[in-house]
């Protein structure tokens, strides 16, 4: 479960793109992620080691905690009838909302996504960046996620001020 909640929050990605993982679309290594997107389209996104890490630490219970293959390929399983099943949407949803709830604080795995794009950009302020880790193909709907709060805005008016201003007696 961690591992899941991790990895949304380590990547941003959708909610479909991290039910549909397999072991071998992840390099350890290189912290690559190949993700198929929206459209069946392809890309490569960067992971922090810290959502590998908890990734790893769950490949290492697996096994016998889903009564699943070393060997399977499906990353995120779940019981389902007595086996192991590929984890669904609505899977994650739920467990977002439980975990989330314990906090006094329901959350989706959307809000998780949101949560990835406004730290990643308060942190680079690049949006070319955020929208290619996002799948995004248009700068608006990644402006969308930054939820840039009121304070930024009036910071950066300020600093816009001051030096439009500086020197201007």
């Amino acid at each position: 479960d961690i591992a899941i909640l991790s990895l949304i929050l380590g990547t941003g990605l959708r909610v479909s793109e991290a039910a549909s993982l397999t072991i071998s679309s992840i390099n350890f290594r290189t912290r690559y992620i190949k993700v198929i997107r929206k459209g069946d389209k392809k890309s490569s996104i960067l992971a922090t080691q810290t959502a590998l890490d908890d990734v790893q630490e769950y490949l290492k219970v697996r096994a016998n905690r889903y009564k699943c293959p070393v060997d399977e390929e499906i990353l995120f399983v779940t019981n389902y009838k007595g086996s192991y099943a590929q984890i669904s949407v609505n899977a994650i949803q739920k467990l977002t909302e439980k975990y989330t709830r314990a906090f006094d604080e329901k959350k989706s795995p959307h809000k998780l996504r949101h949560t990835y794009a406004t730290n990643h950009y308060n942190e680079n302020k690049d949006l070319v960046l955020l929208a290619n880790q996002m799948g995004h193909n248009s700068m608006e709907t990644t402006s969308l996620y930054t939820n840039i709060d009121d304070s930024k805005r009036r910071e950066a008016i300020e600093r816009l001020e001051k030096r439009q201003f500086e020197g201007e007696s």
